[in-house]
Parts: C-alpha cells; sequence; structure tokens
C-alpha cells in the first residue's frame, strides 16, 4: 500500500512540475496573468515534497526527521512568500536551511574538516557577490545584496554540514544548494524561461530527494 501512495505521489509531483513549466513558457509574456496559477503550483509541488516526508516522519521519528521535515515545511512556506515579497521569502528559506543544519548536525556531529569545507564555499559566493556588485551590476539594490549575502552564509553551511548526512540527504541538500546559487544568477543575469525551469526545475529535485530519505528510512521494505 505505501508503494503505491509513494509512486501516486511522485508521479502527480511529476505531472505538476511539468505543468508549472508549460504555464511560465505560455505565460512568460504575461507575468501578471500568470502569477496566480504559478503560486499555486509552486505550492503544491512543494506540499507534495512535505506531504511524502510527513508520512515517512509519522512511522519513523526522531530528531534529525523532525529538523528535516521542518526544513521542508518552511521551504514549501518561502516558496509562496517569496512570490509576494523577495527578500521576506529568501528570510523563510533561510530558517529552513537552519532546520536541514540542525537536522544533518542531529545525525551525526561535524568534523573540522566541514568547517573548512564551509569557509571555503562562503568566502567564493560572498566574493562573486561582492565582485558582481562592484563591476557587472553597481546598480543592484543594496538591500537584495545584503540579504544574498546572510542567506549565502546559511545555504553554504547547509551544503557543508550535508557531507555528515545519509547519501541521499547529502545529494539533497547539494542540488538544493545548486538551485540556489542558479536562482541568484537568475537575478543578476536576468531570468529566461529556460534558466526558470533549470532553477527551480533543481529545487523541487532537490526537496523531493529529502522528503524521499525520510519516507524510504521506514517504507523501502514494504510490501503491497
Amino acid at each position: 500500500m505505501w508503494k503505491r501512495i509513494y509512486w501516486f505521489i511522485t508521479c502527480f509531483f511529476a505531472v505538476l512540475l511539468f505543468c508549472q513549466n508549460e504555464y511560465y513558457c505560455s505565460f512568460s509574456g504575461n507575468p501578471e496573468g500568470f502569477a496566480i496559477q504559478r503560486m499555486f503550483l509552486k505550492f503544491g509541488i512543494s506540499f507534495l515534497a512535505v506531504l511524502v516526508a510527513l508520512i515517512g516522519f509519522c512511522s519513523c521519528r526522531s530528531r534529525m526527521n523532525f529538523f528535516i521535515l521542518a526544513g521542508l515545511i518552511l521551504s514549501c512556506i518561502g516558496d509562496v512568500v517569496i512570490n509576494a515579497n523577495l527578500v521576506a521569502g529568501a528570510m523563510v528559506f533561510l530558517m529552513g536551511h537552519i532546520f536541514f543544519i540542525k537536522g544533518f548536525i542531529a545525525f551525526k556531529a561535524p568534523p573540522k574538516q566541514i568547517f573548512v569545507i564551509w569557509t571555503f564555499l562562503m568566502v567564493i559566493l560572498i566574493s562573486g557577490i561582492v565582485l558582481m556588485k562592484c563591476f557587472v551590476v553597481p546598480d543592484f539594490d543594496f538591500v537584495l545584496v545584503a540579504a544574498g549575502i546572510i542567506y549565502v552564509i546559511f545555504m553554504t553551511a547547509m551544503v557543508s554540514f550535508s557531507f555528515v548526512a545519509p547519501r541521499k540527504l547529502c545529494i539533497g541538500g547539494l542540488i538544493f544548494g545548486i538551485s540556489d546559487i542558479l536562482l541568484m544568477c537568475n537575478m543578476v543575469f536576468g531570468t529566461t524561461p529556460l534558466s526558470h525551469i533549470i532553477s527551480l526545475g533543481t529545487y523541487y529535485i532537490g526537496v523531493f530527494i529529502i522528503a524521499d530519505y525520510i519516507f524510504r528510512e521506514k517504507h523501502s521494505s514494504s510490501s503491497d
């Protein structure tokens, strides 16, 4: 039974993702007409990932799973809020990253090497943001730049600490981090239908892989 529910949710998730991409391609010239549909489609896809994780958490409760589930819920909320206010949405995602970090640490305490990786990634990305502000887009809003730097600190922490987590969670965290970087690139260099699909696609794939780990931790051996 669990496998049937899981694959139904997975297929429904894929259909919604396809519909969202089709909507964006069709309505990209009319963003106002697309805004409401886009918001509901984005929420629907994020909610499906939360639902998958919630089913797994109800059967396999642990501190790690609790924090990961909380991170997915906040990511779902942020996916909606960001349509109304970019900075507010980013802050909700940031709180989600904090819960992901707590979940990874709950699985295993990070060694010193993880902090070296975190520092390296953080310095590289923050330097990139500062250089783009100085030389590429000097008129870019300072508030967005400051928010981007704060976000990068926690996003790189989430990616770095994922290395101590189980492999599937690590892969999900890495893909989530890649989607964040792609979104920042879209903000600076402009968004095309293709770049939008790639950015959102990697985000949804990342969160669904994370949710899938919590689900399968308990139900991978379940039979129909």
